[in-house]
């Protein structure tokens, strides 16, 4: 069988998707291969983390390049890795991506896999599905197959040798249709809500974007990262997206996390169902985040959020 080709924006991710990969031809043959793009990066890390062998562009890309010459670029190593199965990191960029590839390579394509396994010379992954109420088991033939992983979903171990072999490839893309006019730059934020202790998120149950700081008052009282539901991202646009919690934004999993006026339907509560204890506050006692919260408060939050602070202070002392 064929083997498996890595590519991710991060390398965080791209050494996350490495390490399964040698899972999945420990037992199968063939070798694990690593796109390689951009400017330098060591090297000796894609090895470490479970490459045979990494590809990389004579003329490494601009950060800038378009998502259809990176596939591109993809499709080509592909073709040099000769691999049956292509692991791509599920980010907003991934998304795009990975169908772009599957189409230039005529290969099964799945986004937003849970998991992926070999079953004999099948492709096997696992999504959510119904709107994130379950998680759907998929069983793939064919000859190629681009799967986008989402982050976070496997680990890099980093313990194997930290050399191997490196190939140089010639790429020169077609034209573009795309013309850059402008460049703006995006206001970010460097917050990571995946991994954060404490988080508290909220909803439309906050009327203004004045009342923000009883939120973010309480974020501050509970030592927490801020986080919101899609229509407060996307909708309002009072945060930006990086902060969204949902099935098309983070997913956490804190020891604590507060879920203040948000509904709790299960677009959001997918992704937040690996957080320890759950606290909601609602004013409808029928919101379905109750179903998920270890504690809740039904109430008015304009009322709760100014005395739950005040009692958090308290207690740091």
């Amino acid at each position: 069988m064929g083997g498996v080709l890595v590519y991710a924006d991060k390398l965080d991710q791209a050494c996350a998707l490495l390490t399964r990969g040698r899972e999945l031809v420990e037992n199968l043959g063939g070798e694990v291969v690593a796109a390689s793009f951009w400017e330098e990066v060591e090297l000796e890390t894609y090895f470490r983390c479970g490459a045979s062998r990494v590809v990389r562009l004579r003329e490494p890309l601009a950060p800038s390049t378009p998502v259809e010459i990176v596939a591109e670029a993809v499709a080509l190593i592909s073709q040099n890795a000769g691999a049956k199965l292509i692991l791509i990191g599920s980010s907003k960029r991934g998304k795009e991506l990975a169908p772009r590839l599957a189409q230039k390579i005529t290969a099964i394509c799945i986004t937003d896999a849970l998991a992926v396994r070999f079953q004999g010379d099948r492709i096997e992954t696992e999504r959510y599905a119904l709107g994130g109420s379950t998680v759907a088991t998929e069983v793939l033939g064919g000859e190629h197959f681009v799967v986008a992983v989402l982050p976070g979903r496997y680990s890099s171990r980093g313990d194997f040798p930290s050399s191997g072999e490196i190939t140089l490839v010639d790429f020169t893309s077609s034209s573009s249709p795309l013309r850059v006019l402008d460049r703006r730059p995006k206001a970010t934020e460097g917050v990571n809500l995946e991994e954060a202790s404490r988080v508290v998120a909220f909803g439309r149950g906050v009327k203004k974007k004045e009342d923000l700081s009883l939120v973010e008052d309480l974020a501050r009282s509970a030592q927490a990262e801020l986080g919101c539901t899609r229509p407060v991202a996307t909708d309002l646009q009072w945060l930006p997206e990086n902060r969204m919690i949902g099935l098309s934004g983070k997913r956490v999993k804190p020891d604590i996390y507060f879920a203040v006026g948000l509904s709790g339907q299960i677009q959001h509560s997918v992704a937040i169902q690996g957080a320890k204890v759950i606290v909601a506050i609602n004013s409808s006692k029928d919101a379905p985040i109750f179903k998920y919260a270890d504690y809740g408060i039904i109430g008015d939050l304009y009322k709760i959020l100014p005395k739950l602070s005040e009692r958090l202070r308290a207690l740091k002392g």
